[in-house]
């Protein structure tokens, strides 16, 4: 569906994530997001008990001396029997092993610290990355997901315009899962953003990169789950402060276009940061009842203006209020009750000024507030009856506001003016807003959850199983500011409009008029099935297999059933060998398919009600306050891109439709090796499957009448249809306007679409040498390929995140030369970190990064607009498709943007007379103050066969450099 994204600017929206993550191979063997399991060798009774919270649990090995404990609270545990004591740390998702089989005659006690080198898992068949708190504090990383995530070998950064977001494995950045505490927070809306935690609230992050079970579904991309801090029987308290300030923040250079004209200016922009943060923590009743909570509070000032087409300088003052309350509740030895709440709401409060091009900030234009964020809460019962079998339930509610509203200065909001033209003085009028595009006052989304788990160990075989519902409600909405969108381009004369209409003679400048209208409130019901099994085929050999069961249910405005995908299967396998016998080297591997449901906004935008159209006039002048044309002679006539109707819901989607899917393999090895070192190598390959987009073209429709012999009437028509594209597609339209539904059948060869392809290969080495109380490094190096027709719910070339129906497969001419590499294709990434303790109070962290740069296209007009195939409303796409000067130029046949190298580096330094509570921290980010483009403007075209004077020109550059001062105590 046709992009209303005003420009290929970073959005000014905001996306604070909170969490922390490394570098580990682990899965948990019970279907627990927020446990982890204990296993090994012992004989008879085996004690397990929470060094914390007193939790205690007993279990018998059994006849071959084994025994397993799952769905564990995170924390430090004491393991017990025949007299003998180990101590051990559960993380989330790791099997933590303990053998006493081979030292009854010891009582050592063996520590896993989160900075310790993480144990090869020969339990587990997922590849899966965890990283503590603790860890993260020694690193010089910001404090969000994104910057944390992409330390994980197959991550890398996605495009800015969709806000500060992670790729996984090739995937668009739309395509993650996110959960807190086993509550899915994801928002299906879009697919790119999520429920967020004060980051001081993290305790430890799992992020699974891919193999994983049959627990997991509704990602192509990754997982990442969050487990939160909790109280002890141990009073806690403490507070910490971050500041960042302007004046040691570098600018990035400058933009110019390609006739050297000031484009973008980015030396009078600044960002000054505080966060602050408090906690306090214990025993409610020792040993029963524990609570945890924080409050963070992050106030930011940023100046920042946007390019020459916007004329705009934006002063904003976020203020971000987040809390979290955490309580766990030993009911007795086998049952616990937890409940979670947090917020995430933030507020940006926004001063538009009229931009000047020497001081930056020139006269005031009007203000704009936005709303992002919501509440949630978790309610969880885990209970363990016997030492065999395990269940878990829970229930989570989230609510989630989008919000933003403009004023200008002579009060409301004026139309959009976006001015393209080359040559002259522009105009950008009075509208205020962040993107151009004004939301429903209402807009927002809220999440009902139910999930229940349960494990039953049957001899050597560790059966799981599970059902989770969720019901989604999304309100959405948008229309342009002011209500028109005017945008001022080039013409050449005796040349034709994007509508096909001829330019008279002696007109070189022309104006479009469009408008557009969309919105409604609307349900989606998710539900999935699964079952899988752990089997320990012998000591060595461990053995995977699961299969979960997909249903997606989507409704329109009316409560009416549009897209309903009730058998969605999804097999998964596995396997684990421990080739040594004692966890010091594995062989791994993993095969399965992984399904995305379909998002939020497919709902509001396909099975809404839209209404578009565009409109192509000569002018003879502008308004010059708000930047209006006085309209002249119009060219052609009115195009439609939608009608304004509801549409039938038997006629907005293939009544055939399958989910989107994704397959994937992997196979790997890891090998510990001496002096606390372990290295891997993993090879893995992801093919799309099938994918959801939609389709606008109504030629097929008439071509079917013609066959058929039926009068045909676009009327009734949808303005564009949900289906796989490459597959066969059939609708109930009244394709003759009798009032009746027609059954219409289509074919792939009718649609004229290739097959959605995405494919991802790569080879990931990783190494880590653990902490030892002086140094610890780890790292990896990424030979990854990301190639095809689609990158999946976003479209990074135009910065579209249209989840489901993105501008790719409107219309076949607009995927000729679509193949090739793909926007998060990142042909090399070295990835290097670490810290070093040269003193006892002191200690140096590093982050070293370099990547290779991001393939570049040209986009430009369709060349033949006499094409009888070429349909007016494809037309109107303008500078969209794969063609440049009139010839064909294939999806990243233009080159990559340079190579990037990123350090960062850490100082802290702990007094002795603290007794190490107080930590005081100077982080750089970007030392070397590099400025390196890391996206540029892809639209090659401002007319047919006119090069654009700002194609190529940056979009965003790496950050440059900055510095964070902190400082934190616990008491």
């Amino acid at each position: 569906m046709r992009n209303y994204n005003t420009s290929r600017r970073p959005r000014v929206r905001r996306t604070l994530l909170a969490l922390a993550l490394g570098f580990a191979l682990a899965q948990p063997t019970f279907a627990q997001t927020s446990a982890g399991s204990i296993f090994g060798q012992a004989s008879g009774k085996v004690t397990i008990e929470n060094l914390d919270t007193g939790f205690t649990r007993e279990v018998e090995a059994d006849a071959q001396g084994r025994f397993r404990v799952t769905a564990l609270p995170t924390g430090k545990y004491k393991v017990s029997s025949g007299g003998n004591e180990k101590t051990v740390t559960v993380n989330a998702g790791v099997g933590s092993e303990v053998q006493f089989a081979n030292d009854a005659a010891t009582l050592d006690s063996i520590v896993v610290t989160g900075s310790a080198v993480n144990p090869i898992d020969v339990s587990s068949v997922e590849s899966v990355t965890v990283l503590t708190a603790e860890q993260v504090n020694t690193l010089p990383v910001a404090r969000d997901v994104t910057s944390v995530a992409l330390l994980a070998p197959g991550t890398t950064k996605g495009d800015a315009a969709f806000g500060n977001l992670a790729s996984f494995g090739g995937s668009s950045v739309a395509e993650n899962a996110y959960f807190v505490n086993g509550f899915n927070v994801t928002n299906i809306f879009k697919g790119v953003a999520y429920a967020q935690l004060p980051f001081e609230a993290i305790a430890e992050t799992q992020v699974k990169t891919g193999g994983y079970g049959a627990e997991f579904g509704r990602s192509t991309g990754g997982v990442v789950n969050i487990v939160t801090k909790r109280g002890s029987n141990e009073w806690k308290a403490g507070g910490s402060l971050y500041f960042a300030p302007d004046s040691l923040l570098s600018d990035n250079p400058n933009i110019y276009d390609r006739d050297g004209e000031l484009y973008n200016r980015n030396d009078n922009e600044s960002n000054t940061a505080l966060t602050y943060a408090g906690y306090v923590s214990g025993p409610i009743v020792k040993d029963k009842l524990f609570f945890y909570a924080l409050y963070q509070e992050r106030s930011a000032d940023t100046d920042r203006s946007l390019s020459r087409s916007f004329g705009q300088y934006y002063k904003y003052e976020d203020k971000d209020p987040l809390w979290l309350t955490k309580f766990d509740w030993n009911l007795t030895d086998n049952q616990i009750l937890e409940f979670t709440g947090f917020s995430d709401k933030r507020t940006s409060d926004v001063e538009v000024l009229n931009h000047d091009d020497f001081q930056g900030a020139g006269t005031p234009r009007g203000n704009l507030r936005l709303k992002e964020g919501g509440d949630n809460y978790i309610a969880k019962y885990t209970g363990y009856f016997g030492d065999d079998f395990t269940l878990s339930a829970l229930y989570g509610y989230g609510k989630y506001q989008r919000y933003g509203a403009g004023t200008g200065a002579t009060g409301g909001n004026c139309p959009l003016v976006i001015d393209q033209r080359t040559g002259v003085d522009h105009v950008s009028g009075c509208w205020v807003d962040d993107d151009g595009l004004a939301e429903r006052l209402d807009s927002g989304d809220r999440r009902r959850q139910f999930r229940v788990d349960g494990e039953w160990v049957l001899g050597d075989h560790s059966i799981g199983f599970g059902y989770d519902s969720e019901d989604w409600n999304t309100v959405g909405g948008q229309e342009y500011v002011g209500g028109i969108y005017y945008r001022y381009n080039d013409a050449t004369p005796g040349g034709v409009a994007p509508n096909g209409a001829p330019i008279p003679d002696g007109v070189t400048q022309i104006v479009r008029r469009r408008f557009t209208q969309n919105g409604g409130s609307v349900d989606i019901k998710q539900g999935a099935l699964y079952v899988q099994d752990d089997w320990k085929v012998n000591d060595n050999l461990l053995v995977y297999a699961g299969l979960r069961n997909e249903a997606f249910d989507n409704k329109n405005p009316a409560g009416q059933t549009f897209a309903k995908l009730s058998t969605q299967i999804a097999p998964r396998l596995g396997f684990s060998w421990d080739t040594n016998g004692d966890s010091t080297r594995k062989v791994f591997g993993s095969a399965g398919r992984y399904h995305l449901p379909i998002a939020a906004n497919t709902n509001v935008r396909a099975s809404g009600s839209e209404t578009g159209w565009n409109e192509y006039y000569t002018f003879t002048g502008i308004d010059p306050v708000t930047g209006v044309p006085i309209i002249g002679q119009q060219l052609g006539d009115r195009v439609y891109t939608s009608n304004g109707v509801v549409p039938n819901p038997r006629s907005v989607a293939d009544r055939n439709l399958k989910a989107m899917y994704q397959d994937e393999l992997i196979l790997g090895f890891q090998q510990q090796l001496a002096n606390n070192w372990s290295v891997g190598v993993r090879a893995i390959h992801r093919n799309l499957g099938s994918a959801i987009d939609d389709f606008c073209s109504k030629l097929p429709f008439a071509r079917w009448a013609d066959r058929n012999n039926v009068e045909y009437s676009a009327v009734n028509v949808p303005g564009c249809v949900v289906f796989n594209p490459g597959e066969d597609v059939s609708v109930d339209v009244d394709i003759d306007n009798d009032g009746d539904l027609d059954r219409v059948d289509l074919s792939a060869a009718d649609l004229r679409f290739d097959k959605a392809k995405r494919k991802y290969n790569a080879l990931e080495v990783f190494f880590e040498r653990g902490w030892d109380d002086k140094w610890f490094l780890q790292g990896s190096y990424t030979w990854g390929h990301s190639y095809g027709n689609t990158e999946g719910y976003v479209k990074s070339d135009i910065g579209q995140d249209d989840a489901g129906v993105t501008q790719d497969f409107d219309f076949p001419q607009l995927m000729n030369g679509a193949y090739g590499n793909l926007p998060n294709d990142r042909r090399h990434t070295f990835k290097v970190f670490g810290a070093y303790k040269p003193a006892e109070e002191w200690t140096i962290g590093g982050n070293f990064l370099l990547q290779s740069g991001r393939p570049k296209n040209c986009l430009g007009y369709y060349p033949d607009l006499d094409d009888p195939d070429l349909e007016p409303a494809a037309a109107s796409y303008e500078a969209a498709f794969f063609y440049c000067n009139g010839k064909l130029t294939p999806r990243g046949s233009i080159g990559t943007t340079p190579w990037i190298t990123n350090f960062d580096v850490n100082l802290e330094y702990r007094p002795r007379f603290a007794d190490g509570r107080l930590a005081l921290k100077l982080d750089v980010f970007n030392l070397f103050n590099r400025h390196t483009v890391t996206s540029v403007n892809d639209t090659g075209e401002d007319a047919p066969g006119q090069i654009s004077s700002t194609y190529g020109v940056p979009l965003s550059f790496q950050a440059p450099r900055s510095a964070r001062f902190s400082v934190r105590y616990d008491f």
